[in-house]
């Protein structure tokens, strides 16, 4: 279940309230009149299981009161209520399949800013990348793989696309049209480097690598590996 909190101008704490009582995924509503100070209005908390939370949110959402008010969501580990049991078998569906657009779109939004920190976690995970392929070690591209923060802007760009968020879509994209060229060069600059200070030979550059020849010269299984990967990346982030 996910636990909402919402601030609400008295204006239209009615109709909130309206749309939530008729509500059958919508368990232990609470009312409290004018508590809210900044923005002020009134508190409304309830919680709300997954499968049935995104119709609710777009509800208060089309209020206005993600602009006029506020709204929190957070997710609840644990349960003990029969109301809550209840709402579960009312709503159809699994929680653990439900997809939350808005907090999906939030996770992933946070991911797709082009920082410092982004570019330098991008350019470190492409060495260790390059290192790897050198000494034809899988372990390393491993490494660069946890390091790398590609995942998030990659993941933003297809609810964006799915979700129809131009926003989303242009800071994904942008994140990832300059991070990857910035990562390639500074690390073809890494590679110079270390070739100039002996780290590195021609010999290297031109041995055999049997263990991680899919990585750098990816056939169609490398493709399909890719996929899947991502599949179970979005997963991750879907289910609760």
């Amino acid at each position: 279940m996910l636990y909402v909190r919402v601030i609400v101008p008295k204006r239209i704490t009615a109709q909130a309230m309206e749309s939530l009582t008729g509500d059958d995924g919508v368990t232990h509503l609470v009312f409290l009149p004018g508590v809210a100070r900044s923005p002020r209005g009134d508190v409304i908390e309830f919680d709300v299981v997954r499968e049935g939370a995104s119709p609710v949110l777009d509800r208060l959402r089309g209020l206005g009161l993600d602009r006029d008010g506020a709204i929190v969501v957070e997710r609840i580990e644990t349960t003990l209520s029969a109301s809550a049991e209840r709402a579960e078998r009312r709503v159809p569906g699994l929680g653990v399949d439900a997809v939350v657009w808005h907090e999906l779109e939030h996770q992933t939004g946070e991911e797709t800013e082009l920082s410092a920190s982004y570019l330098a976690f991008m350019t470190v995970a492409m060495i260790i990348a390059a290192i790897g392929v050198l000494l034809d070690q899988p372990i390393l591209i491993v490494g660069s793989m946890v390091v790398g923060p590609e995942f998030g802007p990659l993941a933003a760009l297809c609810v964006g696309l799915v979700q129809r968020k131009a926003d989303l879509i242009r800071r994904s994209a942008l994140a990832l049209s300059v991070g990857f060229p910035v990562g390639m060069i500074i690390t073809v600059v890494a590679v110079w480097l270390l070739t100039a200070a002996g780290l590195v030979d021609k010999s290297m550059l031109l041995d055999e690598r049997p263990l991680t020849d899919f990585i750098w010269r990816p056939d169609a299984l490398s493709w399909v590996i890719g996929f899947l990967g991502g599949i179970a990346g979005i997963l991750s982030l879907t289910s609760a």
